[in-house]
């Protein structure tokens, strides 16, 4: 498994089972939503590179650097603890959770998203589905706030 060092604030991850985490409860025109930790911890400017582009130290949450790994460094080994620490931390709090299928039935419906700041793409993506008859409830989770 290709894991990041401790040096981005890792050490206390836990990689057999879960990583450490602070769900929050995100508010907005869903029904239910959850964060699994916050993103960033802290950000230091450390000046320009010979490119004239600003570095950072930046320490990160656990959550918040398996994430940076996997949008922004492509490691996919990144995708199966999230999601097991989605299902671990928050699914367990969502009730009958399905999905938007064709069918006589209404399903409530988890809609994933990576990072929550304003909630503007959360915002609209439930405006969609809500117009949508086969949707019961929504169902917010975010990697990160």
């Amino acid at each position: 498994m290709n894991r990041p060092s401790p040096e981005y604030g890792l050490g206390a991850m836990n990689w057999g089972n879960e990583m450490e985490v602070q769900v929050r409860e995100l508010h907005g025109n869903w029904d239910l939503g959850f964060a699994l930790d916050k993103h960033t911890r802290s950000s230091i400017y450390l000046g320009e590179d010979a490119w004239g582009h600003a570095m950072f130290e930046t320490k990160r949450s656990p959550a918040g650097e398996a994430l940076y790994q996997l949008k922004y460094r492509q490691d996919w080994s990144q995708a199966q603890p999230i999601a097991m620490q989605i299902a671990q931390s928050i699914y367990p709090r969502l009730t009958d959770v399905g999905c938007i299928v064709p069918g006589p039935a209404r399903r409530n419906v988890l809609l994933i998203d990576d990072r929550y700041d304003t909630g503007a793409s959360l915002e609209e993506a439930c405006r969609v589905l809500r117009g949508y008859a086969k949707v019961a409830g929504i169902y917010v989770v975010t990697i990160t706030w």
